[in-house]
């Protein structure tokens, strides 16, 4: 259900843009070229004009086209726009739509690396890392990126992204091997890169009255199942939910829009955006639902690796519904990008809008959501105790107890 604005704009190569879908921080645009179908082959000076007139064109701020075009030869699209819009190739805009329908390319792991140390935190099911025999808590020592024993590169003191690097494999190469240190021995185990079936969604219910649900990102069925979700804790009385958005990175902001309308008691904008031509538009859920939950006691757990879409749900549930939010700062991404598909099957993530949240219209741009209540989690890898979620919890149990 995605909302499709048709647009027009005369490119230096005379194309036609048609059906614009809203998708928050996804808008896929198609292209279509003169009446010649689909292109198979891609002039590269062609690229480059087809990605400077969407610059010039949609970008949310106006830009010194001379400039850009240095930048660009310089140091890519970034450098002459901003750290959010950037170009992907075939092969990586095709990843991009798997995991948009809720898979993703990988072996089945999440980590997360605290002082230079990567502890494996969830082995999805039936994926490679599953099947091998890797287990939560397990230390990520080196990986071999070839899947040859002599390949292999240590991961001490590497951060999140190039650790990821080396899980996504050398070139096309689909098989790896990740050695991790499980108590006193060190295990070598074989991977294979695949489809990895990655819910957005878990919960569970902590009490009779208290329903815990987190969000790792915003997808095509991230709506659906959070409405299921907590459309059973309902069903079992449950009056408080606990909604964990830390290191949420965002995602479609038409989810994020439409969850937002299941807590909302009327029918206002959830955000309004501001672009370089449309200085406010208001943007009202689409959602089948809306109010469904809008009795639920909220609590939101928030922190600095909060960003965008998750920036909306947790911005919004703090200021139009007074839900209590704990833990640090978000990101402060205030901004929102269109996805422009390119002949060839490239993509460009463009920022053509900025967003501010409720009827405050409450800019959050480099600032982030505050915490209501701040609680800094522990630094020490080795701590078990979630601070952050113990205090979320001993706001709920309380307001439990006043339900009901």
């Amino acid at each position: 259900m995605k909302r499709v604005i048709a647009v027009s704009v005369f490119f230096l190569l005379s194309f036609s843009i048609y059906s614009i879908s809203f998708g928050g921080d996804v808008r896929v645009t198609q292209v279509e070229t003169g009446g010649i179908g689909v292109v198979k082959s891609v002039d590269r000076l062609f690229m480059i004009q087809t990605v400077l007139a969407y610059i010039e064109s949609s970008y949310y701020k106006k830009v010194d086209m001379d400039k850009c075009f240095e930048q660009i030869l310089n140091n890519g699209i970034s450098d002459c726009t901003d750290q959010y819009s950037y170009f992907l190739n075939k092969e990586e805009a095709q990843k991009e739509s798997l995991n948009d329908s809720g898979f993703y390319e990988g072996i089945g792991i999440q980590y997360d690396v605290k002082k230079g140390t990567a502890i494996i935190t969830h082995i999805y099911p039936d994926s490679s890392a599953e099947k091998s025999g890797m287990k939560v808590g397990d230390v990520i020592a080196a990986i071999s990126p070839t899947g040859i024993d002599t390949d292999s590169v240590p991961v001490s003191g590497l951060d999140w992204n190039s650790i990821s690097v080396l899980l996504n494999g050398k070139d096309s190469n689909k098989k790896l091997i990740v050695y991790v240190k499980r108590k006193r021995d060190l295990l070598a185990f074989k991977e294979e890169i695949g489809a990895v079936k990655d819910p957005s969604v878990f919960f569970t219910k902590l009490s009779k009255k208290i329903g815990y649900v987190r969000l790792t990102g915003f997808i095509d069925t991230t709506e659906d199942d959070f409405r299921s979700a907590v459309s059973s804790f309902s069903q079992a009385g449950v009056g408080v939910l606990i909604i964990d958005l830390r290191d949420n990175p965002g995602g479609s902001v038409e989810s994020a829009v439409n969850i937002a309308s299941f807590f909302q008691a009327n029918s206002d904008p959830i955000i309004y955006t501001r672009s370089r031509d449309n200085p406010e538009v208001p943007i009202i859920p689409d959602s089948e639902t809306p109010g469904i939950f809008k009795d639920q006691k909220v609590i939101v757990l928030v922190n600095e690796n909060s960003a965008s879409a998750a920036e909306i749900l947790s911005g919004w549930l703090k200021e139009e519904r007074g839900a209590i939010v704990i833990g640090e700062h978000t990101y402060g991404k205030g901004v929102m990008q269109t996805l422009f598909d390119l002949p060839g099957g490239a993509r460009l993530h463009l920022t053509t809008d900025q967003y501010f949240i409720g009827s405050k219209k409450v800019d959050i741009s480099k600032v982030g959501v505050q915490p209501t209540i701040k609680v800094k989690q522990s630094s020490d890898p080795k701590s078990k105790i979630d601070d952050q979620f113990q205090r979320a919890f001993e706001k709920a149990n309380k307001i439990a107890r006043s339900l009901k």
